[in-house]
């Protein structure tokens, strides 16, 4: 079981690709120090919630899609100058519905080398790694882990 320190909030990511395998990203809304900031959906786990069971609420409340399948894709710490936070990123699979912004945020589908164009949030860049790298070991047509 892992140790969660109680002030670390943690966070469902979802990596959603779509049939040309690119990968959607939304710009932060909120008024502060990240505003303008771009990085993969997601948001808070709540309290006795999974992973996965956050990351489909999420992913239906914020950007209006039902997720049928994901999988771990990477976990980690990070701690940012005013908060700590512990990133749980899922490979959205599959899907139905067309990506909405529900929260007024501006989504983009994004080539996977064309991400380091966005000012992404720093977690994120470990990410963009992770998913050039598989990007580059896929030769079928298909991202697969």
């Amino acid at each position: 079981m892992l140790n969660i320190e109680p002030d670390r909030i943690r966070v469902a990511v979802g990596l959603v690709l779509d049939s040309q395998r690119r990968v959607l990203i939304g710009c932060r809304t909120v008024p502060d120090q990240y505003f303008g900031k771009w990085e993969f959906p997601g948001g808070k786990i709540q309290n006795g919630e999974s992973v996965s069971d956050a990351l489909k609420r999420e992913l239906d409340e914020e950007i209006g899609i039902s997720v049928i399948s994901s999988t771990h894709f990477d976990s980690f710490n990070y701690d940012y100058p005013d908060r700590k936070v512990r990133l749980n990123f899922r490979l959205v699979e599959r899907y139905s519905g067309e990506p909405n912004s529900l929260e007024q945020q501006d989504l983009r589908w994004v080539e996977i080398n064309d991400l380091g164009r966005f000012d992404m949030l720093a977690p994120n860049i470990r990410i963009i790694e992770q998913l050039k790298n598989l990007n580059r070991q896929t030769t079928d047509g298909e991202i697969s882990i």
